[in-house]
């Protein structure tokens, strides 16, 4: 029997990819018309800031700030919708305003962008919901992120300078936030559900 179930792999890239890609296209129509998107990132404590909410994790300074949010970003969120297909939109949805609205609340009084808040809420959440959860298949899967993505622990470190820690560290807070709360459900996954049947 195969390890990856290819048709589940297949539907949990999907919205992924679309995000992927939508952050990839608002990158290059500001690239290609010389437009500074940056203006719509969150800025704490003002009412124009607000719209940063929804919009920042689709917004980058350059190809080095987007390649090294969208590579993560597409990993981790593709295994959070195969191992956790019934609460993954819920937890895509809501770990990115929550933890947008809290940089909005508490950030440092500068534009914060990227999706940088997001990967590290995604991460925090994997790595919080097998620990919280404490079944094997979701220790694997906790386990596995810790090995790959633990030293993300470094950027919720305050620091000085243009890298927004609040986002990180906030993101981090509201992923393991979301993983003790869902930690509570019982399906998690129509994955799990289909193999036990």
């Amino acid at each position: 029997m195969s390890l990856i179930d290819w048709r589940r792999l297949r539907n949990s890239i999907s919205i992924p990819l679309r995000i992927a890609l939508l952050m990839l296209l608002l990158f290059v129509v500001q690239e290609s018309f010389n437009l500074d998107f940056g203006i719509l990132g969150i800025l704490p404590r003002k009412i124009y800031g607000l719209f940063g909410i929804i919009l920042t994790p689709f917004i980058h300074g350059n190809w080095m700030h987007l390649l090294s949010n969208l590579s993560p970003f597409l990993i981790l969120s593709v295994v959070l919708y195969y191992f956790y297909d019934r609460i993954a939109g819920w937890v895509l949805v809501y770990g990115m305003l929550w933890t947008n609205i809290l940089v909005w609340l508490a950030g440092r009084p500068y534009l914060h962008i990227g999706s940088s808040g997001l990967v590290y809420m995604l991460a925090f959440f994997l790595m919080g919901f097998g620990l919280f959860r404490w079944k094997r298949a979701d220790l694997l899967v906790s386990v596995t992120i810790i090995c790959f993505y633990g030293s993300l622990i470094f950027g919720v470190i305050p620091s000085v300078g243009r890298v927004s820690w609040e986002s990180h560290l906030l993101g981090a807070m509201v992923g393991l936030g979301l993983a003790f709360y869902l930690s509570r459900k019982n399906h998690v996954s129509s994955y799990a559900l289909k193999r036990i049947a």
